[in-house]
């Protein structure tokens, strides 16, 4: 009896561990799937309002969005921070709440805050590629 016991402990045990380390490897994709769904809603809302012919009349890009939209116009090559940042201001994509235009270290900090989306690489950045 005694045997049996130890070795019905052991197999649940042994359960135990192999459903815990499943249960930890779905976390692990679901993380990794929930990181490829933002990536593409954040990429499908920055199109979205890119091709709204009113858009400026209706609401202004926030600043990913503006970014994104100049990456994607670039063919997704890779752009500086310096260009993305003269050609949202020169071209009036987003303005901060005072109205003045963006400046360096807030594209920089908003690529940083959406690492999901760009992939950067020093100065330069471009969209990420969703698998």
């Amino acid at each position: 009896m005694t045997d049996q016991l130890a070795s019905n402990l052991e197999h649940a045990a042994r359960l135990v561990a192999d459903t815990l380390s499943a249960a930890r490897l779905e976390l692990v994709e679901l993380e990794e799937r929930k990181v490829q769904l933002l990536a593409l809603i954040a990429r499908t809302e920055a199109m979205h309002a890119a091709l709204q012919t009113d858009r400026p009349a209706m609401r202004h890009m926030t600043l990913h969005e503006a970014i994104a939209f100049l990456i994607r116009e670039h063919g997704n090559r890779w752009m500086t921070v310096k260009d993305l940042t003269a050609a949202i201001n020169a071209r009036q994509l987003y303005h901060k709440r005072d109205g003045s235009p963006v400046e360096l270290n807030e594209v920089h900090a908003r690529i940083n805050n959406y690492e999901y989306l760009f992939d950067k690489n020093g100065s330069k950045v471009r969209l990420r590629e969703v698998p």
